[in-house]
């Protein structure tokens, strides 16, 4: 409560506590400087740049590969959504799509945006060959990092399987959460048939297996500016996006959603492709995996003995031995103690291998991958869809590549 003259008691009290002077002692003018300085440092903090940052948009990020008619069903899908939550007052700030272009067979170019538009600019990044979604996806989040100052990124596939209708939903939760902490959407219901889900099932309780985590993410999520640093710093993006988040221990949360069906076409990824991406997931966690399958060769290694010296008990010490078994017996056990031992070998320098992963880093090496880039803006539609060299934009300022002798 304030004192007659005007000065806060209990801060006063607490300051002459700390610095061990008695309260009448100070002048009024210095306890008018007291009471004001909390306003005066927030004046004094509140620099252009903070200022800036109130207006940087969301963006958001989907790889593409051959789908043009899905990926510009998505994107009005998200247009009429953030139209929504605009008009609701639930979204002020502007939003960016850039699409990864993943080496498409007929070049992607930006959908048209109608005047009315949540959506302020679609860019494309045109890659120089296919990496796969994955890569694409790193490659996309170097460029964001680079070159777009932004509130965060929805990271989000272009085929509508992560239902627009959710990123709202996404949105809110991180600016909850301080946007300290990368969101996920956790997979609820899932909309593929009974075979997939099967395999995705046990596939799961393999991942839990081999690497102690839980798998009921992908890629629908939205990452916080200041998480862009650390995620393009880590080589893990290169192989899998969400297990990366994980492996990089980034403070994360999840918001439960059901996937829904795409909006065109079928998938490209067959069995194969399913396989594969999931083996990238557990190649980012190789030494974790490693270390694990070493204490299990190690465990049959000492099964394996254990046997042995059970056959070799029998044999010489009981009257209850069979002629012929022991040898084949003991023969057995002896052959797969080597083999655990070479297992323990090969686990050991998987292990090793996976602790030196950085051939690939995102924010240094992502600009090879780039061909160009193509805008096409709401505001100012005489860019038109012009492709640009990532070399010409005026963001970036890292010298050109060197020339090989």
């Amino acid at each position: 409560m304030p004192s007659p003259n005007g000065v806060d008691g209990a801060a006063l009290a607490s300051l002459s506590d700390r610095w061990a002077f008695p309260a009448a002692s100070v002048s009024r003018d210095v306890q008018r400087e007291l009471n004001h300085m909390p306003t005066a440092l927030n004046e004094r903090n509140a620099t252009p740049e903070m200022e800036a940052a109130k207006a940087h948009p969301w963006v958001v990020l989907m790889p593409v590969f051959n789908d043009e008619t899905a990926v510009s069903r998505t994107v009005e899908s998200l247009h009429r959504v953030l139209r929504a939550e605009a008009a609701a007052g639930r979204l002020s700030r502007g939003v960016v799509v850039v699409l990864a272009d993943d080496g498409s067979c007929h070049p992607l170019t930006p959908p048209d945006l109608p005047d009315d538009a949540a959506i302020d600019e679609i860019r494309v990044l045109r890659l120089r060959r296919n990496l796969g979604h994955q890569r694409a996806l790193a490659i996309g989040l170097a460029y964001i990092a680079e070159h777009l100052p932004c509130h965060g990124v929805v990271v989000m596939d272009c085929d509508g399987e992560d239902n627009p209708a959710d990123v709202p939903r996404l949105m809110r939760r991180a600016e909850e959460e301080g946007m300290a902490k990368i969101v996920f959407a956790r997979r609820r219901r899932r909309s593929e048939g009974v075979l997939f889900r099967l395999g995705y099932l046990a596939y799961r309780g393999l991942y839990r297996v081999l690497t102690g985590r839980s798998w009921r993410v992908g890629n629908f999520s939205v990452v916080p500016r200041r998480h862009l640093e650390s995620l393009t710093a880590a080589w893990e993006i290169w192989n899998h996006y969400a297990a990366a988040v994980y492996k990089t221990r980034l403070a994360c949360c999840e918001v439960p959603v059901d996937r829904v069906r795409r909006s065109f076409g079928r998938s490209g990824m067959g069995l194969t492709g399913l396989i594969q991406h999931g083996l990238s997931a557990l190649s980012v966690h190789a030494d974790t995996v490693g270390v694990r399958l070493l204490l299990a060769s190690t465990a049959c290694i000492a099964a394996a003995f254990a046997a042995l010296l059970l056959v070799v008990g029998v044999r010489w010490f009981t009257p209850w031995a069979i002629p012929g078994w022991a040898t084949s017996a003991a023969g057995l056990a002896c052959v797969l103690i080597a083999q655990g031992f070479l297992l323990c070998l090969l686990f050991c320098f998987m292990t090793l291998a996976g602790r030196q992963g950085t051939t690939f880093l995102p924010i240094r090496d992502y600009r090879w991958f780039i061909a160009n880039v193509i805008y096409r803006s709401r505001r100012t539609p005489s860019k038109g869809a012009e492709p640009i060299s990532v070399w010409d934009e005026a963001a970036w300022a890292a010298p050109a590549p060197p020339v090989p002798a």
